[in-house]
């Protein structure tokens, strides 16, 4: 009988620690991103957009109070491959990142386009294939490019990438490439900006991919942890503050 009670005791306080443990992984999560408007931004010291207030949400709920660390996206992208306990957004779920990460939920809906200098009236695109003939650029490791990959663009022949988005679109204004494969909703939030405003006009010239952009956790991170995030962006969607943060920011509903 005391055996018993010993071993119950045991077993109860391996749990408390395991427990303790796993309360102090979600508490001590590490989080990054990137510059990446509308999704998420920084805007006069202030991180923005939808994904991120869609994440703080999610936070909230948790009773987590964490910092949201910006990186240019390569690196951003590393530190949630490889650190433990590590969550980044907003990415996109392709085929090489499936086995990389362990994957929260679907953040916002986004659509891939190609543009172009509305003066190069020369390029023209009705399919998929005829793109193949230009030079296209855009973001280095960002979600854009491994579609493009997919698609049978080729690294240095006819796909060139950039370190970020503001070098992408240098590269279309100086003529270094003919066309920007980017999300159309951060192009036109680039585009728009003040400081762009005596600069070349782009279009639309063909899309390419209607996909979402997801949560994404290093693979270090405890399975408790991805599912609590999961549960809580269940009750965001519920509640209707997933919609409403949509609609702030122009998105269409997912």
């Amino acid at each position: 009988m005391v055996r018993a009670v010993v071993v119950l005791l045991l077993s109860f306080v391996v749990y408390s620690a395991q427990a303790e443990q796993r309360s102090l992984a979600i508490q001590d999560i590490n989080i990054v991103t990137e510059q990446f408007p509308p999704y998420n931004y920084m805007s006069n010291g202030v991180l923005k957009g939808a994904s991120t207030e869609i994440v703080q949400a999610a936070l909230q709920l948790l009773k987590i109070d964490a910092n949201i660390s910006v990186y240019p996206w390569a690196r951003a992208y590393q530190m949630a491959k490889h650190h433990p306990n590590t969550l980044i957004f907003s990415m996109a779920k392709t085929p090489e990142r499936v086995k990389s990460f362990k994957w929260g939920g679907a953040l916002v809906p986004v659509e891939s386009c190609f543009f172009a200098l509305d003066s190069r009236r020369d390029i023209k695109v009705n399919k998929l294939e005829d793109a193949y003939q230009y030079a296209v650029t855009t973001q280095r490791e960002g979600n854009t490019e491994h579609a493009l990959k997919n698609m049978n663009f080729v690294a240095g022949k006819n796909l060139f990438s950039s370190v970020s988005a503001d070098s992408s679109y240098m590269s279309i204004l100086t003529g270094r490439a003919d066309l920007w494969g980017f999300p159309t909703q951060v192009v036109k939030n680039m585009t728009s900006q003040s400081k762009h405003a005596n600069k070349p006009k782009l279009r639309k010239v063909f899309c390419f991919d209607v996909s979402y952009l997801y949560i994404g956790f290093s693979l270090g991170t405890p399975d408790e942890t991805v599912e609590q995030f999961n549960q809580a962006l269940s009750k965001i969607r519920g509640n209707g503050q997933y919609k409403q943060i949509l609609a702030k920011y122009k998105l269409t509903k997912g």
